[in-house]
């Protein structure tokens, strides 16, 4: 062993006490100790300065090798962290002799340079450059990727502030997880892979172990070879496209040691073509130095918010269980909008809508448009006699479709989302306006009256006849002001609904006057008229069956037919994920019935140990007088033994 390592022109250690460690008693005893001209420490920035220790002693020269400005040894102990043991001597060193004894390697061969960037002017003064071969190098330069919104970019930003993700707490740790969050890493994950970036160049990294956790739970069986790994646990490691979640989201714009600058520099560092950083820049931009990021993204990459990724299929796949979870990639996005964006979208939806509608039907139509902040009121449609339908192409995003679903709820249309990823489109269901149900309330009420009158006077319903469509038609609507033009709409259509009315009861008379059917027959007319009367009680029933095999939660899809536990507070069926007074929002009046509890039986459930009350005096003195008297027997028995 001697004559190999002397041998030797290099010889590779560790610094641990250990059979391939640098110590005394380790194989390096064999040598002598003026054997070494130099030693070369690897990765000093993560080394404890004792560890260095045992190396340094046995040469002439030491050269510490790495980078104090990344992640630190791990020491258990806050105490001894505070007292000195946490500074390396790398740091020592630089600070003790600055930059006489340092050489810096200014050129990197790992990032796009606008990656590099940011790093370069927060921790390293503008220092670092990248080299030609990698400074603009994107995913899309790949030869098997795809040229998409996702890959043609270096950096992406998606915002989830406002978007109601919060964060949670593990019972057992105090580590973190964000599940909103999660849901949009698998959705960016789904958009890569199908732009063909391979699985094994795809790195998700978190700074929290609870997220790591979840984050496997719901990508293991769709994407297996995608490393998930703490941001502890990713250092000196590198991927083509690296998507970090910060998980921090909560009022109170808590960050916890997200504020280490060290742990976000090896975050961000680890990318080399493509970065993703999923964040609520409400909570994390509380700190400087991460919100110098956000604004590094949002200058030199693009800004998202979370919902364009909470489209139908990610909403229902919010619970971890990736084989009945659905999710989708996400769709063409769309920058931040403005207000006055927003509502120029929103009224460009209507347009193309009712310019559709305007095509099939051949007829002219007046509508009024109102905005109030981000929603759209449609006061009147007229003029439209049957069904049908609109499809809405495939190029709008989710947010788009969101604002079409939103204003058709309004307008008292059918619509649903079709289709899978980018075939996805929305189809609009038009219903005719001679339907009772679409009849105004006003009108109801007028014909109601009308109609429950069992003789009408003749000259009454006289100018109801008279008037026809064509001479609403031909009245020049563009004369009347806005308010007037609605009542003119209103008793227009009221007259015609009116003159339909009449029609009906008028022919059912005379039918009944010129035939007599038998008795049989009127028990069969009856039958079926009460069947038709009772069609759209059924019709209720059917429905709420039906909503009551899902989960109530609004972001849970999934089904309570076997596995539903009802809540005792809002009487409402949830699944074995929400199902908890807590989670689905009765946990205020949950505590209030668990203190009623507490104070009329003195424990939280029957069963859950001895009431925190002291019993009746009577029975305390009566049990006091039981044990006394027990003592004392017991004792004479003990002196009789002896």
């Amino acid at each position: 062993l001697t004559e190999i390592l002397s041998a030797a022109d290099v010889i590779l250690a560790t610094n641990q006490i250990s059979p391939t460690g640098a110590h005394s008693k380790g194989p390096l005893q064999h040598l002598p100790p003026d054997h070494f001209d130099d030693v070369i420490i690897d990765e000093c920035g993560q080394s404890l300065e004792a560890a260095c220790w045992i190396s340094i002693l046995r040469a002439r020269r030491c050269i510490l090798a790495g980078d104090h400005l990344q992640l630190p040894p791990t020491i258990i102990s806050h105490k001894a962290a505070e007292n000195g043991l946490s500074t390396t001597l790398l740091e020592r060193m630089i600070g003790l002799h600055g930059e006489q004894v340092v050489a810096m390697l200014t050129e990197q061969y790992r990032m796009h340079a606008h990656i590099m960037q940011w790093a370069s002017n927060g921790m390293y003064d503008g220092k670092l450059v990248a080299n030609y071969a990698v400074q603009s190098h994107l995913l899309s330069d790949l030869p098997h990727v795809e040229q998409t919104e996702d890959t043609g970019i270096p950096m992406l930003l998606i915002d989830t502030s406002g978007c109601n993700m919060g964060e949670m707490e593990s019972e057992e740790s105090i580590s973190k997880a964000n599940e909103g969050e999660a849901m949009i890493v698998c959705a960016h994950v789904d958009s890569l892979v199908k732009a063909g970036v391979g699985e094994r160049e795809i790195a998700v990294i978190s700074p929290y172990n609870l997220q790591v956790d979840i984050l496997r739970q719901m990508l293991k069986e769709k994407h297996p070879n995608i490393e998930i790994k703490s941001v502890d646990g990713f250092q000196g490691r590198e991927k083509e496209a690296v998507i970090l979640t910060l998980v921090r989201s909560n009022p109170h714009k808590e960050i916890g040691f997200l504020s280490d600058r060290r742990r976000l520099n090896v975050a961000v560092t680890r990318a080399r073509r493509h970065l993703t950083v999923i964040c609520d820049s409400t909570t994390v931009c509380n700190d400087k130095f991460i919100k110098s990021l956000v604004d590094h993204i949002t200058k030199h990459g693009e800004v998202r918010t979370g919902f364009e990724y909470a489209d139908e299929d990610l909403q229902s796949s919010t619970n971890l269980r990736p084989k009945q979870s659905k999710k989708t990639s996400p769709k063409p996005a769309m920058p931040q909008l403005t207000l006055i964006e927003i509502q120029a979208k929103y009224q460009y939806i209507i347009e193309q809508l009712l310019g559709q509608r305007n095509i099939l039907k051949g007829q002219s139509e007046s509508t009024l448009f109102n905005f109030s902040e981000l929603t759209v009121t449609i006061k009147q449609i007229i003029n439209a006699r049957d069904h049908f339908e609109i499809s809405f192409p495939a190029a709008l995003n989710s947010a788009e479709r969101k604002a079409i679903h939103n204003l058709c709820e309004e307008m008292g249309f059918g619509h649903q989302s079709i289709g899978e990823d980018k075939e996805r489109q929305v189809v609009i269901s038009v219903p005719a306006l001679d339907s009772p149900d679409n009849i105004l309330p006003e009108t109801k009420q007028e014909v109601n009256k009308q109609t429950t009158t069992e003789t009408m006077d003749k000259n009454i319903l006289t100018p109801v006849e008279s008037v026809s469509k064509e001479s609403i038609e031909r009245f020049d609507l563009s004369q009347l002001p806005e308010d007037n033009m609605t009542m003119h709409l209103i008793h227009c259509e009221r007259l015609i609904k009116m003159k339909e009315q009449v029609k009906t009861p008028q022919n059912e008379n005379r039918k009944k006057i010129h035939s007599q059917p038998s008795k049989s027959k009127n028990k069969k007319n009856t039958k079926s008229a009460n069947k038709q009367r009772n069609t759209g009680d059924f019709d209720l029933l059917n429905q709420a069956i039906s909503s009551n095999k899902f989960c109530f939660h609004s972001n849970c899809a999934a089904s309570i037919t076997t596995t539903g536990q009802l809540c005792s507070i809002c009487r409402k069926t949830f699944c074995l994920k929400h199902h908890i007074p807590e989670v689905h929002g009765c946990g205020a009046q949950a505590h209030i019935n668990a203190r009623r509890q507490i104070i009329r039986d003195g424990v939280l459930y029957s069963g859950s140990g001895v009431p925190d009350r002291k019993p009746d005096p009577t029975k305390r003195a009566q049990l006091k007088n039981r044990l006394d008297s027990k003592m004392k027997s017991l004792e004479k028995e003990r002196k009789s033994g002896k």
